[in-house]
């Protein structure tokens, strides 16, 4: 039984995992299609990424790599000569990075306050306790 416990655990650990793509799985195509020259098939695969049908495009709510992708997609557009949706791409992705940096530094400094400084902090010896 032991046997049919741990291959049920790798066959549902394999399934599990065959469903979740990496930031690299989503960028393949558009990496592909860069060391082809074909900033076309760049931009249409980065697209595709973002769920959106053209540059002009946004999605319409960031998601965990979208920044990333409009980052890619932003230097693609720049490599074409599409200044403007380059740069607002740029700006777009500027945006959500901050939020998440912001957002995990509020994190850290709850983990550190309520962990690491706290764990700093020492009871006082008796020398350093006054006696009246």
């Amino acid at each position: 039984t032991h046997r049919f416990a741990a291959l049920s655990l790798a066959v549902t650990a394999m399934l599990v995992t065959a469903g979740c793509k990496t930031f690299s799985d989503h960028t393949r195509a558009t990496r592909s299609a860069l060391d082809a020259s074909d900033l076309d098939g760049a931009l249409r695969a980065t697209n595709r990424a973002l769920d959106v049908k053209r540059a002009e495009n946004l999605p319409d709510s960031l998601r965990k790599n979208d920044a990333l992708l409009l980052l890619d997609r932003a230097m693609v557009l720049q490599a074409r000569g599409e200044y403007q949706w380059s740069s607002r791409d740029f700006q777009v992705a500027d945006k959500a990075i901050e939020i998440l940096d912001f957002s995990r530094s509020t994190g850290d400094e709850i983990v550190r306050y309520m962990f690491s400084d706290s764990l700093t902090k020492r009871a006082p010896t008796r020398s350093s306790c006054s006696t009246r």
